[in-house]
């Protein structure tokens, strides 16, 4: 399964629909050939409620202008195939309280793992959390699977996670899904971002922080050294500091 398409299914499969659908995907141009055409107006599928046909899609389906029966009152043109086969149910709202219902009764919330799956979400979905611009403002999302917090939890205790792991990308521009994510430690997780200084010397790469706590030099004034006094590697790492 490719790396943004990690999704689960919420819900059950659909009722039964009055009797003459033809539910495959040919169904609305089949119908118009054989002068079956079904009027939908008025009808009920999930919380859509069908208001009036709408015009046919560049593929000659037959659309339906519908709203939503929760209290946002959504409207939008569907398909008449998406319709009766219960590919959709609502504007999206029956996906949300079905998520806030997993995740209430789950009696996790003061545990670690549940705070670092809350402020997964923050960084990608809240537009206000401090760290939005390099998640949610980049593009980054969180697969549907783990919107749901026992999904991730389940995920995350077959893939090694234990008190004091952080949640880490394997590619940073990549999303938040389990193709993409490992369990790492903490002082690790530093390693991986998109500003981290690197430094290669005598074979060895490390960063510089790694570096710094090695040689017992003061993180900042080795960064000093390399980008206010542009000294090359090899002489900001091997110059006595200076004791006063």
């Amino acid at each position: 399964r490719g790396q943004r398409g990690c999704t689960t299914s919420l819900f059950k499969s659909p009722e039964p629909y009055p009797q003459g659908f033809t539910l495959n995907k040919n169904s609305d141009k089949e119908n118009l050939k054989m002068g079956k055409f079904i009027d939908l107006t008025g009808m009920t599928f999930g919380r859509w409620k069908v208001i009036e046909r709408g015009p046919n899609n560049k593929s000659n389906n037959v659309m339906w202008l519908c709203e939503c029966q929760c209290e946002k009152k959504t409207q939008k043109v569907v398909k008449s195939y998406y319709l009766t086969s219960g590919q959709t149910k609502s504007c999206g709202c029956l996906l949300i309280e079905a998520i806030k219902r997993s995740n209430t009764k789950h009696g996790c919330s003061k545990t670690s793992l549940y705070r670092i799956w809350e402020a997964m979400k923050r960084r990608v979905l809240n537009p206000n959390n401090i760290g939005y611009q390099d998640y949610g403002g980049r593009g980054i999302k969180i697969c549907n699977e783990w919107l749901i917090y026992e999904n991730f939890k389940n995920w995350a205790i077959k893939n090694g996670y234990e008190e004091g792991l952080s949640i880490e990308r394997k590619n940073v521009n990549g999303d938040y899904c389990p193709e993409n994510c490992c369990w790492i430690p903490r002082f690790d997780q530093g390693k991986n971002k998109r500003n981290t200084k690197w430094l290669e010397f005598k074979n060895e790469r490390k960063t510089v922080k790694e570096w710094a706590k090695e040689l017992g030099i003061n993180y900042h004034t080795l960064m000093r050294r390399l980008n206010s006094y542009h000294w090359t590697v090899e002489k900001a790492l091997t110059t006595p500091v200076k004791r006063r």
